[in-house]
């Protein structure tokens, strides 16, 4: 029943250590809420618990029980676990250096070029790859790429007309640019090479 006790325990001075946790949580538990826009009325009607205790969940004042939890989980499809993914402290980092990275060919009519992947993330929301680009023929170029998400050039040789859109910039060496890459884009005419430059990419993660 809502608002059994059996069912949360309330913080108090003495769980102060746990605190970080339970607001970790608390903000997933909002965050999957919200996405499948329920007010916390809502949410209460479909678990059983009442709403000023969900409210004292999401506020990470109130630890939840596990059968709390797996009421919670099985409301919003998910695992038990996954309302745990924020709450662990996490250390992603990739190194790579110089000259190395995972090798890329890309072939085509008029693209023949190699790229290089110079790291990766298992950030959950944050889909991000860098890349090192290096074009050694004038004939390299792609102005018609798209793809998702934000996209981020800085040029570090050479000279070269990139397109945005219906828009074309000239980029020289620590010239920058960043773009939606929703429109047609990429190198479309190559001044001087070999070209190359850092190209990240940064999109939402699709969750399932």
């Amino acid at each position: 029943m809502a608002g059994n006790s059996k069912d949360v325990q309330t913080t108090t001075d003495e769980d102060s250590s746990d605190i970080g946790l339970e607001s970790a949580v608390g903000l997933r538990i909002r965050s999957l809420r919200l996405r499948q826009q329920l007010r916390i009325k809502e949410l209460a009607e479909k678990t059983g618990i009442s709403p000023a205790m969900l409210s004292k969940v999401e506020n990470g004042l109130a630890a939840p029980s596990l059968s709390t939890l797996k009421s919670l989980a099985d409301v919003f499809s998910v695992s038990v676990a996954s309302l745990f993914r924020d709450a662990e402290p996490r250390s992603d980092v990739s190194f790579v250096r110089a000259g190395e990275g995972v090798r890329i060919s890309r072939q085509g009519p008029a693209i023949n070029h190699e790229f290089r992947l110079l790291g990766h993330s298992n950030n959950p929301r944050v889909d991000m790859r860098p890349y090192q680009v290096e074009l050694k023929k004038k004939s390299d170029v792609y102005s018609h790429y798209q793809d998702s998400g934000v996209w981020f050039v800085h040029m570090q040789a050479g000279e070269m007309d990139f397109r945005c859109g219906s828009e074309v910039f000239r980029l020289r060496p620590g010239d920058s640019l960043m773009y939606d890459a929703y429109s047609p884009n990429g190198p479309e005419k190559l001044l001087k090479v070999p070209v190359r430059y850092l190209c990240i990419r940064a999109d939402a993660r699709s969750h399932n």
